[in-house]
Protein backbone atom coordinates (compact mmCIF):
# COMPACT_ATOMS: atom_id res chain seq x y z
CA UNK A 1 0.00 0.00 0.00
CA UNK A 2 2.53 2.38 0.71
CA UNK A 3 4.76 1.50 -2.37
CA UNK A 4 1.24 2.30 -4.41
CA UNK A 5 1.05 5.94 -2.11
CA UNK A 6 4.53 6.79 -3.45
CA UNK A 7 3.44 5.53 -7.22
CA UNK A 8 0.59 7.61 -7.02
CA UNK A 9 3.01 10.76 -6.21
CA UNK A 10 4.80 9.61 -9.14
CA UNK A 11 1.84 9.88 -11.31
CA UNK A 12 0.58 12.81 -9.99
CA UNK A 13 4.07 14.99 -9.41
CA UNK A 14 4.44 17.37 -6.20
CA UNK A 15 7.75 18.81 -4.62
CA UNK A 16 6.77 18.20 -1.08
CA UNK A 17 5.70 14.94 0.46
CA UNK A 18 4.09 14.08 3.69
CA UNK A 19 4.37 11.46 5.48
CA UNK A 20 2.37 10.81 9.50
CA UNK A 21 4.71 7.56 10.87
CA UNK A 22 4.75 6.19 7.52
CA UNK A 23 6.26 2.99 8.31
CA UNK A 24 4.15 1.49 10.90
CA UNK A 25 3.20 -1.47 10.01
CA UNK A 26 5.77 -2.35 8.40
CA UNK A 27 8.42 -5.36 9.01
CA UNK A 28 12.17 -4.35 9.65
CA UNK A 29 13.00 -5.25 6.01
CA UNK A 30 9.97 -3.41 4.26
CA UNK A 31 11.11 -0.59 6.55
CA UNK A 32 15.06 -0.37 5.20
CA UNK A 33 13.30 -0.85 1.87
CA UNK A 34 10.77 1.73 2.26
CA UNK A 35 13.08 4.43 3.46
CA UNK A 36 15.91 3.28 0.14
CA UNK A 37 13.49 4.15 -2.05
CA UNK A 38 12.40 7.17 -0.41
CA UNK A 39 15.87 8.20 -0.26
CA UNK A 40 16.10 7.33 -3.89
CA UNK A 41 12.81 9.36 -5.24
CA UNK A 42 14.08 12.62 -2.99
CA UNK A 43 17.69 12.55 -4.63
CA UNK A 44 15.89 11.69 -8.32
CA UNK A 45 13.03 13.41 -7.97
CA UNK A 46 14.40 16.83 -5.79
CA UNK A 47 11.40 16.05 -3.29
CA UNK A 48 11.06 17.94 0.09
CA UNK A 49 9.93 15.02 2.58
CA UNK A 50 8.25 15.91 5.94
CA UNK A 51 8.03 13.44 8.22
CA UNK A 52 6.09 12.67 11.58
CA UNK A 53 7.27 10.08 13.58
CA UNK A 54 8.11 9.18 17.48
CA UNK A 55 10.66 6.96 16.46
CA UNK A 56 13.97 8.84 17.34
CA UNK A 57 15.85 6.40 15.99
CA UNK A 58 14.46 6.69 12.36
CA UNK A 59 14.54 10.31 12.70
CA UNK A 60 18.36 9.89 13.76
CA UNK A 61 19.47 7.70 10.34
CA UNK A 62 16.67 9.30 8.29
CA UNK A 63 16.10 12.83 8.34
CA UNK A 64 18.37 15.62 7.36
CA UNK A 65 16.65 18.21 9.60
CA UNK A 66 14.47 18.32 12.85
CA UNK A 67 11.73 19.85 14.64
CA UNK A 68 10.25 18.81 17.87
CA UNK A 69 6.82 20.11 18.79
CA UNK A 70 5.27 19.81 22.10
CA UNK A 71 2.40 22.57 21.68
CA UNK A 72 5.26 24.74 20.90
CA UNK A 73 8.27 24.57 18.96
CA UNK A 74 10.55 22.88 21.81
CA UNK A 75 14.45 22.54 19.27
CA UNK A 76 15.22 22.39 15.50
CA UNK A 77 18.31 21.33 13.98
CA UNK A 78 20.62 18.83 12.59
CA UNK A 79 19.22 15.30 14.06
CA UNK A 80 22.37 15.70 16.32
CA UNK A 81 21.83 18.55 17.73
CA UNK A 82 17.66 18.16 18.11
CA UNK A 83 18.17 15.12 19.50
CA UNK A 84 20.98 15.80 22.08
CA UNK A 85 19.61 15.22 25.57
CA UNK A 86 19.09 18.34 27.08
CA UNK A 87 16.29 19.02 23.87
CA UNK A 88 14.66 16.00 24.50
CA UNK A 89 14.24 16.95 28.02
CA UNK A 90 12.54 20.12 26.66
CA UNK A 91 10.24 18.05 25.04
CA UNK A 92 9.52 14.88 26.69
CA UNK A 93 10.20 15.95 30.23
CA UNK A 94 12.85 15.60 32.77
CA UNK A 95 12.06 12.00 33.44
CA UNK A 96 12.86 11.10 29.66
CA UNK A 97 15.25 7.67 29.43
CA UNK A 98 15.25 6.67 25.70
CA UNK A 99 14.64 2.76 24.53
CA UNK A 100 16.76 1.72 21.16
CA UNK A 101 15.10 -1.19 19.74
CA UNK A 102 17.29 -3.42 18.85
CA UNK A 103 16.99 -5.10 15.40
Amino acid sequence: MKRALLAYCLVRPRRLLILDEAPAGLDALGESEFYQLLYQLKQDQGWAILQISHDLDMVRKHCDRVLCLNRSLRCQGSPEVALAPDNLALVYGAEFVRYRHRH
